[in-house]
């Protein structure tokens, strides 16, 4: 199923990935209140949920079957995610005291439990798991078929159908609490996708029917649009309990994508393999950059994300808003020093 070189493959999963991370930020939006043209916010952003599980499979499927020292794994890691985590913590702080009118906290406390912005959370949930690795590597390289599907099974049932249900119980019947996205038990539990990705470039020979695999990716998508679309009539107003990234459809969705999207031979032009790859080296920074872009073209340009409008509204701004930020990265990735924070 695998060849040795999946270069493309992983460059373009990682790209792929950040664009449905901006679709999701902008979709979002519009998601969040009902309107006429609800039901396409709707969809947009159900299809967008698989983005960050994929980003989490890809770091498993290239870290986890390493053979490095635990000294020489965090040496490197370490200053490839805490001068970045430092960099736009600050940056991300000032820009909201700039805004708000308010006073620049850096609070150290405060920094290590909560984000200086919310798509920030996605740096605690890396460390977390890079914190993981070595135990994850052991049972990676020592384990069997047998003991992959046990852990996998366990965490599909005990952490995904588990909170789905606890998820459901606290919005339809109002028990129990939302999980969200800067919990550390959060950060915890999507580290099986981290497991996953490495479970799946250990297991590269098993062979899986791309049909199959996309059938489900649409099952499982659909079927989420369908119940989010019933709940949030159901309590009147939108809820986000079925687009969790533990939630079991958007796991089913996540690992058939990959699993896909991993498996096909592209054979695009050198020119194009280079675009993408180019792309994928600077998505970190588009990931970190892209807030700002975004709502610098809401606050100075505007756009309506009410109406019918946003059939072509989201995607052409999530497309706009990604390649102003693409841009940015490449820029900074230019300068001297800076260029260490992406």
């Amino acid at each position: 199923m695998y060849h040795n070189d999946k270069r493309i493959n992983l460059d373009l999963i990682r790209v792929f990935s950040m664009l449905l991370v901006v679709l999701l930020h902008v979709s979002a939006v519009s998601f969040m209140r009902f309107h006429t043209a609800w039901d396409v916010a709707l969809i947009y952003d159900s299809i967008s949920r698989v983005s960050v599980p994929l980003f989490f499979i890809l770091s498993g499927y290239l870290l986890l079957d390493k053979k490095e020292s635990v000294s020489v794994f965090f040496i490197k890691r370490a200053s490839k995610i805490f001068i970045p985590f430092l960099f736009w913590t600050v940056l991300y702080k000032l820009y909201v005291a700039y805004y708000t009118k308010s006073s620049f906290d850096f609070n150290v406390l405060n920094v290590i439990t909560t984000p200086a912005y919310y798509h920030l959370w996605f740096l605690y949930a890396i460390i977390i798991m890079y914190l993981m690795t070595p135990a994850l590597r052991l049972i990676i390289s020592n384990g069997d078929s047998n003991i992959f599907k046990y852990m996998l099974i366990s965490w599909f049932f005990v952490v995904c159908v588990y909170s789905c249900i606890l998820q459901v119980n606290s919005v339809i019947f109002k028990h129990g609490q939302m999980l969200g996205d800067g919990h550390l038990d959060t950060y915890i539990y999507l580290s099986g996708y981290y497991f996953i990705g490495g479970v799946i470039k250990k297991t590269s020979s098993l062979i899986f029917k791309r049909r199959v695999l996309l059938n489900l990716f649409l099952f499982s998508t659909l079927l989420t649009i369908l119940l989010t679309w019933a709940t949030s009539n159901y309590i009147g107003h939108p809820t986000e309990v079925f687009f969790v990234y533990i939630s079991p459809l958007v796991v089913i969705a996540s690992i058939c994508l990959f699993l896909c999207m991993v498996s096909i031979d592209f054979n695009f032009p050198k020119r194009i393999n280079f675009l993408i790859s180019s792309i994928s080296s600077k998505c970190f920074c588009v990931y970190l950059v892209h807030l700002i872009v975004l709502e610098s073209m809401a606050r100075y340009i505007g756009f309506d994300l009410w109406g019918w409008d946003v059939i072509y509204v989201i995607p052409l701004l999530s497309l706009f808003c990604f390649s102003i930020s693409f841009i940015i990265s490449q820029m900074v990735s230019k300068v001297p020093l800076l260029n260490r924070v992406i």
